[in-house]
């Protein structure tokens, strides 16, 4: 992992050579703070339209564990967002690359 990011002093990343996953974090943090997820209406309505709209619906304990942490307050939206962004950019089916200027 090429970037380190720091969620309520915890560090997702490369810390002095070994790298921590954004799913041991998240789940610490979520044991700290007793949250779990939880499906909501709002939940079921975004994987309806998802379906709807021809997209596969496709689930992730760790995403979900994220919006739980947001939700309770636990984590901010960008830190949300940095961690989520780390985690898709590990798995191969979300393989990100980066944009080059042209």
């Amino acid at each position: 992992m090429k970037y380190m990011v720091r969620v309520n002093k915890l560090a997702v990343g490369k810390t002095r050579g070994e790298p921590r996953s954004v799913r041991a974090i998240a789940t610490r943090i979520a044991k700290q703070h007793g949250v779990s997820y939880k499906r909501t209406y709002a939940d079921a309505w975004a994987d309806n339209v998802t379906q709807i709209s021809g997209d596969p619906v496709i689930h992730d304990d760790t995403n979900d564990l994220l919006v739980a942490l947001k939700r309770a307050g636990a984590i901010t939206g960008p830190q949300m967002v940095r961690m989520l962004t780390l985690h898709l950019t590990k798995k191969d089916k979300f393989r990100v690359r980066s944009l080059r200027r042209l």
